[in-house]
């Protein structure tokens, strides 16, 4: 095909930058849901914190760019961005992904659902694995809309929904939770 034939979209996100300091829930910058926060990571030790609302039972996704922005950087400094939800409490993380669970290579870890467990303000907290070099990011928080089944079986439970004979029944498509 002719080049000049391709045509290209893509949806333009508004985005807000980090202010200093932001290294606490309490500093936390206010992050809308669908607006890309941007900022940078000096030190090993920076800790960026972001705020967002959000609604009992809402589906979001965390999106991170970091080590896609600026390979070269986060690479100097054996890093990678490290991002985790946190509680209403400013201080409880709810998820976080580590670079352990998630093999080979370095790259940018997202959270690619959570449920929203009560209606408040959760934070964001994003910081490096390691290194000191100044490393640029972007994240972004968005609402899902997609079909969520709860798995009825308790929390810790056994016994119920353990084989094929107790397995609930879903409605396609669905994602499944529990």
């Amino acid at each position: 095909p002719n080049p000049s034939d391709t045509t290209l979209s893509f949806s333009v996100v508004p985005t807000t930058s980090e202010s200093e300091p932001n290294d606490t829930a309490a500093t936390a910058d206010a992050l809308p849901v669908g607006t890309a926060g941007t900022g940078h990571l000096d030190t090993a030790a920076d800790i960026d914190f972001w705020s967002f609302s959000a609604t009992s039972g809402d589906l979001i996704q965390v999106d991170v760019h970091g080590t896609r922005m600026t390979q070269s950087t986060w690479d100097s400094s054996a890093s990678i961005p490290i991002i985790a939800i946190v509680d209403t409490d400013g201080t409880t993380e709810l998820l976080h992904h580590d670079k352990a669970w998630w093999a080979p290579g370095d790259h940018d870890l997202e959270i690619p659902v959570f449920k929203i467990p009560a209606t408040g303000t959760y934070y964001l907290k994003i910081k490096p694995s390691s290194g000191t070099a100044v490393r640029e990011y972007a994240l972004l928080v968005k609402t899902l809309s997609m079909s969520l089944t709860t798995e009825a079986e308790a929390i810790a439970a056994t016994g119920g929904n353990d084989d094929f004979a107790s397995a609930e029944i879903v409605t396609v498509p669905t994602t499944v939770h529990g």
